[in-house]
């Protein structure tokens, strides 16, 4: 791999940015029961040029243009997967490289006790990998042709005090095969989180936070509209520094509701998988 990127300062408010990326990807499969032994190899280039001005005090936007690719992984080439129920996940070594186009704008906003982002954008892929139904039984991966995926989202934190934030984001996407004109498959629904974090000052810190999901109706016909959702999760924790090194445990407190809800990316064809009920997580965190 070969890689450049560097930031040109155009004016005192203007940057540009430019950045190529040259690559060989080289994959290769040992004999197994699921697959004979195999061999892939792919070359290609990511270029991307952006402009960022800040037009005011604490503001700035960007506007971004990239083409790129994606050589598909062992996974997606050799994959054999059960479901369960009787359905079979299979890769495909055949599989081309996708390969996209996409522009972005951001805007953006900083002072002393707030912050937000928000940005939009618009992909075009040639060649999307993506899973494909091929029977009941059956799903492989495949190159769909062309697909369009448009999407955005927003983020902020405002320090209400100094010891405690507010925080939250929101995510929007909507994807489209263009060539067979339905939805594609595992795209995730409207979501967002949103909390309320304290910092004693000495280490200590603990938040609250709600997250939730819409609908998700806009699936391919044999994929299973499901209902929204939503949780409600605590957690607590104290870090430490010891030289070099930091130290933290904390407790999450997790679906302090009990909710019961299904997770589209995390669902199994055939089946419904459920997402944990309340549950309890108690976590060390080394930090250097």
């Amino acid at each position: 791999m070969v890689f450049a990127e560097d930031d040109w300062a155009l004016h005192p408010d203007w940057t540009l940015n430019l950045g190529l990326r040259l690559d060989r990807i080289g994959l290769d499969n040992e004999d197994s029961t699921a697959r004979t032994e195999d061999s892939r190899t792919n070359t290609g280039s990511i270029a991307h040029a952006g402009l960022t001005w800040r037009f005011a005090p604490g503001w700035s936007h960007s506007l971004l243009a990239a083409a790129s690719y994606r050589a598909p992984d062992i996974m997606e080439r050799f994959k054999s997967i059960n479901l369960g129920g009787g359905v079979m996940l299979l890769g495909n070594p055949d599989l081309a490289p996708e390969k996209s186009r996409s522009l972005e704008y951001s805007l953006h906003y900083a002072d002393g006790r707030f912050s937000a982002s928000a940005n939009a954008f618009a992909n075009w892929v040639d060649d999307l990998i993506t899973e494909t139904y091929v029977s009941p039984t059956r799903y492989t991966m495949k190159n769909v042709g062309k697909a369009r995926i448009l999407g955005a989202e927003a983020q902020g934190e405002w320090r209400l005090t100094p010891r405690h934030t507010l925080y939250g984001n929101v995510a929007w996407l909507t994807g489209k095969d263009t060539n067979a004109d339905e939805p594609l498959r595992n795209i995730a629904p409207l979501s967002g989180l949103f909390g309320l974090r304290y910092d004693r000052g000495n280490g200590f810190w603990a938040l609250g936070e709600i997250r939730c999901a819409a609908d998700k109706k806009n699936g391919p016909d044999d994929v299973q509209d499901l209902p929204g959702w939503g949780t409600a999760n605590l957690a607590a924790g104290y870090g430490a520094d010891s030289g070099s090194l930091r130290h933290e445990v904390s407790l999450h407190l997790r679906n302090l509701l009990d909710r019961r809800y299904v997770n589209p990316l995390a669902n199994s064809r055939g089946m419904t998988v459920l997402e944990p009920g309340f549950n309890a997580e108690v976590l060390y965190t080394l930090s250097f």
